[in-house]
């Protein structure tokens, strides 16, 4: 389970990559509002998709009920990331609409993405704790027993 999860931050990284890339290209001006807000509406479509997989995911069966609220918990946390994501590229991409860019100079358009960018953008994925707590339990709960002891 946790190898196929980690498939999905996988993504989650390439989404925000892709993201980045569209929005350094604009500042640089190498790329055309028309041009980014196409490759917006094709990385939301991903997001989306994606998103719809991510509501699938489900503990792995077996699991102590702690655990199981953890990794339950991991998985809450995904798909609320990838909602903000999907907030942040519709809003960005809202932007970049022609009807939106009517009397708007370029440099003005830019400020309001950068602002987007940084006020919509998701805040953190940080599953470490949880991570860290399975891997406590599961240690524990397999520790050898010591013959020495007894």
């Amino acid at each position: 389970w946790y190898n196929n999860y980690l498939k999905q931050i996988d993504k989650i990284d390439a989404f925000n990559k892709n993201y980045n890339d569209l929005h350094q290209l604009l500042i640089n001006d190498d790329i055309s509002f028309h041009n980014a807000y196409l490759k917006l509406d094709n990385l939301l479509d991903k997001e989306k998709s994606f998103n719809s997989e991510l509501l699938k995911l489900t503990p792995p069966p077996n699991l102590t009920n702690e655990n199981l609220t953890l990794v339950q918990n991991i998985i809450n946390k995904t798909i609320t990331f990838s909602n903000q994501q999907i907030q942040l590229i519709n809003n960005s991409k809202a932007l970049l609409d022609e009807k939106n860019l009517i009397n708007k100079k370029r440099d003005e358009v830019i400020l309001e993405f950068n602002k987007t960018s940084i006020l919509d953008a998701p805040f953190s994925l940080n599953i470490l704790g949880e991570v860290a707590k399975i891997k406590q339990n599961i240690h524990t709960a397999y520790k050898p027993i010591d013959k020495e002891s007894k």
